[in-house]
């Protein structure tokens, strides 16, 4: 199924990590040209693993565990977690490491992890999940099931609408 295809590819970023950042080398086996290029340009701009590994962890948990957020503050570690660290590498990799720029890549980030993911509900939803936190449904009293219904229905506007001025 494509859970299990999914938890290997999540493996083989993991074990490609492991390798550039503990063994110091990939394996000859590994030919995929993004892991090529990682294992160069982290050892050329000494790119932070603590990054990686964030961004690879939420984006696991994105796919064993689609849309499980009961808060906003769980929305937005969710967005800082996969966007910012994004955002934090760019900036190791441009020799930016200001606590400043480090501030603004966190806000950045969250920002545009929302809109990411307001801009692709209906295609969540079709799937049958939503990134709508329980406490604002609720707020808005909207039900799940609303919330799954074509994005035009009466009340999700104003759950998205709500997420925008909480952002």
């Amino acid at each position: 199924n494509s859970l299990a295809a999914g938890r290997l590819r999540f493996q083989f970023w993991k074990d490609v990590m492991q390798q550039i950042y503990v063994d110091k080398a990939l394996s000859p086996s590994i030919t995929q040209p993004v892991a090529q290029a990682l294992e160069f340009h982290i050892a050329e701009h000494n790119l932070s693993q603590r990054w990686f590994e964030r961004a690879i962890e939420s984006r696991y948990m994105d796919m064993v565990r689609p849309g499980d957020l009961e808060t906003m503050d769980d929305l937005e570690q969710m967005a800082e977690t996969s966007q910012s660290s994004l955002l934090y590498l760019l900036l190791e990799a441009m020799d930016v490491r200001d606590e400043d720029a480090h501030f603004a890549a966190s806000h950045v980030g969250v920002c545009k992890g929302i809109l990411t993911l307001l801009r692709a509900h209906a295609y969540h939803a079709s799937q049958g999940t939503i990134f709508f936190p329980s406490e604002v449904l609720l707020k808005h009293g909207l039900s799940v099931e609303a919330a799954l219904a074509p994005v035009a229905a009466v009340g999700v506007g104003d759950v998205e609408r709500g997420k925008e001025e909480e952002a």
